[in-house]
């Protein structure tokens, strides 16, 4: 009986034994790994943008990865697949798996930005429309615009008409009321973008009016009379233009300024004023204005519209512009809606 006992706690031994035995999950390995993006175009200055991997089968047992890149010089990559813009150039960002060592590579070009951080946001360095910063007026005054509207036009020096850059068609009367957005010839009237007890109150240009916006896209808009001003401010303020120190010295972008808001008679072959806030430098060369079917200033004045109304006026029919001139600078100067200028852009930073 004794021999029986000593069988059946031996076997029910074993049973426990072998029940608390788990049994290890069979690894699974990696098969591969993919990036969200194979292709990438990054802008110096930029905030950092982030590369996603995925690593299969979903179910792998080890998906850790790490990250590199083979041009460090131009771009670099950190352990969380961040990636940072440093010079202009083009470099190869490669996840590698820890198991199995699977690979994914993204081609990263990195470019020089076209604007300049300055006055607390990004200015584009050339009017909308423009082919060079300075130069000569016909590469560096970008389109004209009247205010509030997105039709962009150049002037035709061959046969003195403004002309649609759509479709080539001529601008009939030119820059004049008739043509003016948002103007009605037969009230007489504006009727977007108007004060008063019957106006609808509206003081900034919405986006479907925004020409910077219409051409650039979202994120990127007409300054407002406020953000010009602090343009100036972020360059030394209304009171450090200097109209003298650079009337007839030929300067460019490889000169090296002073914090100041100068007048530069020849800038890269072209005049106009320049901000400088000490660090960078935003310049705006001489463009003139439409004028009915007239291009007007071509030789003294440049200047680009701000979004801003101005609110004093009646009629609402004059907006804010950021004028440079040999003689003065002007930040909270209006003109009616109807005259044609350039646009520069604007874009907050992130």
């Amino acid at each position: 009986m004794k021999k029986i006992l000593s069988i059946i706690s031996l076997a029910a031994l074993t049973i426990g034994l072998l029940g608390s035995c788990k049994k290890e999950d069979p690894k699974v390995s990696v098969t591969g790994v993919t990036l969200d993006q194979t292709t990438l175009t990054i802008t110096v200055g930029d905030a950092d943008v982030q590369l996603t991997a995925t690593v299969a089968p979903d179910n792998a047992t080890d998906k850790t990865v790490s990250w590199s890149s083979d041009k460090t010089e131009f771009a670099t990559v950190d352990n969380q697949g961040n990636v940072h813009a440093v010079a202009p150039g083009t470099a190869n960002i490669t996840v590698t798996t820890t198991d199995e060592g699977k690979t994914a590579t993204c081609v990263v070009t990195v470019i020089t930005p076209d604007y300049v951080k300055i006055g607390g946001l990004k200015w584009k360095k050339m009017n909308i429309g423009a082919t060079t910063v300075a130069g000569s007026i016909e590469t560096c005054a970008g389109y004209y615009f009247a205010w509030g509207g997105t039709e962009a036009y150049v002037y035709s020096n061959s046969d003195s008409q403004w002309k649609s850059v759509k479709d080539g068609s001529v601008l009939s009367g030119g820059f004049s009321k008739a043509n003016a957005p948002h103007y009605s010839t037969l009230d007489s009237k504006y009727t977007k973008y108007t004060t008063g007890e019957t106006g609808d109150g509206k003081t900034v240009l919405e986006a479907t009016d925004d020409a910077a916006t219409a051409f650039l896209g979202s994120g990127w808009r007409m300054p407002t009379s406020q953000e010009c001003k602090a343009l100036a401010d972020a360059c030394g303020g209304i009171d450090s233009y200097d109209n003298t120190t650079y009337a007839s010295t030929s300067c460019g972008e490889s000169t090296t300024f002073a914090k100041g808001i100068y007048w530069c008679g020849n800038y890269d072959g072209v005049a106009g004023g320049l901000f400088c806030d000490g660090t960078n430098k935003l310049f705006f060369p001489v463009t003139g204005m439409g004028w009915n079917s007239n291009l007007q200033s071509t030789s003294t004045t440049a200047i680009c519209w701000s979004s801003s109304l101005n609110t004093s006026k009646t009629d609402s029919g004059s907006a804010y512009r950021l004028i440079v001139v040999i003689e003065n600078l002007y930040i909270e100067n209006s003109y009616s809606r109807e005259v044609g200028s350039p646009i520069r852009a604007v874009a907050d930073i992130k």
